[in-house]
């Protein structure tokens, strides 16, 4: 199990589930793809404001995209 991603967003990811993963000076950024369904076992604390799910080019695209999580995102996209 993945222990940032359950404790993060509560969502049980198996180390099989990741399709990308890479090492970054920030930490380390995976990628995977999920069922529809995953999106319903979501849950967050009361950190933040909100959440929703798009497409991985329009998160990079947008202007309030965190620089740093965009980078990782592209490079992911361009592998």
């Amino acid at each position: 199990m993945l222990r940032e991603a359950c404790e993060e967003i509560g969502l049980v990811l198996a180390v099989e589930d990741l399709i990308w993963r890479k090492q970054f000076k920030r930490g380390v950024f995976f990628a995977a793809h999920l069922p529809e369904d995953a999106e319903t076992r979501i849950v967050f604390g009361d950190e933040g404001q909100g959440w929703m799910l798009m497409h991985a080019e329009a998160y990079v695209a947008r202007p309030e995209a965190i620089p740093h999580f965009a980078d990782m995102v592209r490079r992911y996209l361009n592998q």
